[in-house]
This record gives C-alpha cells, sequence and structure tokens, in this order.
C-alpha cells in the first residue's frame, strides 16, 4: 500500500481470502483503492469460466479467485503493457457512465461512510 501507483498491493482478509488494491499516490504514502468486483466482457475459447458469469467476480475474495490473483501478485506494476495484469488504457464503452457512491459494506464499524464507489449504467 505504500508502494508506487499502478501497482497492486495483495493480502490475505482474515487469512481466507486474497484482496487486492491499487495503489493510487506516491511510494510511501499508504493510499489505495480496493477492488470488490468486476464484469467479464469477453472470455477466451480455451478459458473456463465456472457458475454463473455474472457472480463469478463480485465481491473482493470471487473477483481476486476469478483472475488468479495470489500474495504473488503484490506489487505487480498493472501500468506495463504485456503484464500479467493490466489496466485497459482506453474505457470500456458504456451507455451511459456514471459513478455513484454508497455506504460501505461487510465491516464493523462506520457503515454509514460513503466511502463505496461504483458505475451505474441505468
Amino acid at each position: 500500500m505504500f508502494g508506487p501507483a499502478g501497482h497492486l498491493y495483495v493480502y490475505r482478509s482474515y487469512g481466507i481470502h486474497w484482496c487486492m488494491n491499487v495503489v493510487t499516490q506516491v511510494a510511501g504514502s499508504a493510499s489505495a483503492v480496493l477492488l470488490r468486483a468486476a464484469e467479464i466482457h469477453e472470455v477466451n475459447d480455451d478459458d473456463v469460466v465456472p457458475g454463473d458469469p455474472s457472480l463469478i467476480c463480485r465481491g473482493p475474495g470471487n473477483l481476486t479467485r476469478a483472475l488468479g490473483i495470489t500474495g504473488n501478485d503484490n506489487g505487480a506494476d498493472c501500468c506495463v503493457s504485456g503484464g500479467r495484469i493490466e489496466f485497459l488504457r482506453s474505457p470500456i464503452d458504456l451507455k451511459r457512465p456514471h459513478v455513484e457512491q454508497s455506504t460501505r459494506v461487510g465491516i464493523s464499524r462506520e457503515k454509514e461512510r460513503r466511502s463505496r464507489y461504483f458505475l451505474d449504467e441505468d
């Protein structure tokens, strides 16, 4: 979490699930965003996607499991072309992208804090 922007910070949550954050500030400054979900847009013919595709990447533990993220990916640069984990350089064509904000989920403190952001296509 103290690494350079654009790198992964991967850790175990409750000793069970891997969680993946993307560092957002300069090295030495603790700032990162937890990736909680993703949407599958394309699957290669040789990929096996078990279960309901709309649920496979829902939740931080499911997301890392679906992407095969482990502690070995901690510190990976997501901004380098050709890396195992790479951020898209251009946005996916969304109908009407609109960033929504809501209260936090899956926590015991500060539940009312509006620190959860997501795209709403409706």
